[in-house]
């Protein structure tokens, strides 16, 4: 996140609730995204890696929030859904304890299910945030200032996976988009974007900007420019105000590799959550 300004999500538990100042759903179907791409993006990290040297996998997520969530009656509802299609037992370890994991938590499970020496560097503006990740093993609190710091930091280049997660990236791409593109020469970066275009022109021109920028910067690297996939699925069945977006953001290898399977899934998230809405009974309540 980047910073303690206009939460206002509530969970049911209402001391839970007041704690941990929540600004949008934990568990939310770009939550649902998100975990889906980091799966698959893990399982195929892992067998690009099979026949190598032991695998090591460091993960940077300069807008870590906390490690886990209240797992919401909705947001169950939404796994319940999902899990007809994808298998979503790598986030049971959470689950089953009435939590959401967030995408660097899940990453670091799933590291260590398999065996992998994993180690996570992390920033969050808020400091019980960070309290909660210092208690974790193999993780380490990043001095900085910022988030955005953090990806001008040498940390930054040691690691293999990028996580670039704030709030409010619809916003402020202008601030890192440069470094990012630059980053995903040697290293998958993934960000997640709250795209707000649908809401009004200025919202539009705003997300056409950052396609266009983005778009001509990779164009404009050399032969090692990195490759990009896109994923997005609507904010809601009925009246969708918002999309949920993924790019990831790498070695032309990895992400091309990864360009079906990430399509697949997404075409049938996106399935899933409008199907609700196609057909419906105008008498109903």
């Amino acid at each position: 996140m980047t910073d303690n300004d206009g939460w206002r999500w509530k969970v049911t538990d209402q001391e839970t609730s007041g704690r941990m100042r929540l600004r949008y759903e934990p568990g939310n179907w770009g939550d649902v995204l998100k975990a889906l791409w980091a799966i698959q993006i893990f399982e195929q990290w892992v067998s690009e890696r099979q026949s190598g040297s032991p695998a090591q996998l460091g993960f940077l997520d300069p807008f870590a929030g906390r490690p886990h969530y209240p797992l919401t009656p909705e947001s169950a509802d939404r796994l319940s859904r999902v899990n007809r299609q994808f298998d979503t037992s790598p986030l049971s370890t959470w689950l089953d304890r009435g939590l959401v994991p967030s995408t660097g938590a899940l990453v670091s499970t799933l590291a260590e299910e398999r065996g992998i020496e994993f180690h996570s560097t992390v920033f969050d503006i808020d400091p019980e945030s960070l309290d909660l990740w210092s208690a974790r093993p193999r993780c380490e609190i990043l001095d900085v200032r910022s988030g955005y710091d953090a990806l001008r930091n040498p940390e930054a280049l040691r690691a293999n996976w990028i996580l670039v997660d704030p709030y409010d990236l619809f916003d402020s791409w202008r601030k890192i988009v440069k470094e990012v593109v630059s980053l995903a020469q040697n290293r998958l970066v993934l960000l997640y974007l709250f795209n707000k275009s649908p809401r009004g022109e200025g919202f539009f021109r705003s997300y056409r900007d950052l396609r266009k920028t983005l778009r001509h910067m990779l164009q404009e690297q050399n032969e090692d420019a990195p490759s990009a996939v896109l994923g997005r699925i609507p904010a809601d069945a009925i009246l969708p105000r918002a999309h949920h977006e993924v790019i990831l953001l790498g070695p032309t290898r990895s992400v091309e590799t990864l360009r079906a399977p990430l399509t697949d899934l997404t075409e049938k998230l996106a399935w899933e959550i409008q199907r609700e809405g196609v057909l419906e009974d105008p008498t109903a309540e």
